[in-house]
């Protein structure tokens, strides 16, 4: 199925028009220059600003309807095909975690029993002693040829007052909590906060 046959064929030559449309304005919105406050003209400029920038909005919601209206069967139909496959391939990705799980297993215990005969071997004199460990820990290790292993070293902190400074980090959900609250007034050492406005849309 090719991506056109899911859009009807008006919407197609509607869309095509308007992204050449589009691509021509969005280089006349790009080059356009608000003048700055106190200018003679930015009362206007700003005033064509505000309004452009509604009427784009718009134009996105209506598009945005238009979407919808195509992908809503669309979905529909995909999570009905995925609601068949998903019981399946559930059971069939738990099955693959249980092998890898006992293959997993099977081999980090035979990690441990070469370790623990390698020990032993270290702790006699006797040659013979040591080449029988040895050779009976390299057969202890042979690895599933489907699986390979890999060193995945992992911690805890047991002492977190213990910690140098370059590995604590700051809570900055709760100093940016503090800062919207207190503003410039927050009285925390080591934090300088400034206001940096945001643009946002008044509702009519």
């Amino acid at each position: 199925m090719k991506k056109t046959d899911l859009i009807p064929k008006d919407l197609q030559t509607e869309l095509t028009s308007e992204e050449k449309d589009l691509g021509e304005a969005l280089a006349l919105v790009q080059a356009f220059v608000i003048p700055p406050v106190g200018a003679p003209d930015h009362p206007e400029a700003l005033a064509f600003a505000e309004e452009s920038r509604a009427l784009t909005k718009e134009q996105w919601a209506a598009y945005e309807a238009k979407r919808t209206e195509v992908t809503k069967p669309l979905n529909a139909a995909l999570k009905s095909v995925n609601s068949w496959f998903r019981p399946v391939q559930s059971a069939l990705k738990d099955m693959e975690a249980i092998w890898s799980r006992k293959i997993v297993d099977v081999a980090m215990a035979a990690r441990v029993e070469q370790a623990r005969l390698i020990e032993e071997a270290r702790a006699t004199e006797a040659p013979a002693v040591m080449r029988e460990s040895l050779v009976a820990a390299s057969e202890s290790v042979i690895a599933p040829t489907t699986l390979t292993l890999r060193d995945r070293w992992v911690f805890e902190v047991t002492d977190p007052a213990a910690l140098p400074r370059e590995y604590l980090c700051p809570d900055l959900a709760k100093i940016g909590a503090v800062v919207a609250a207190l503003k410039d007034q927050h009285g925390i050492p080591g934090v300088a906060a400034k206001n940096d406005p945001v643009p946002y849309s008044r509702p009519k």
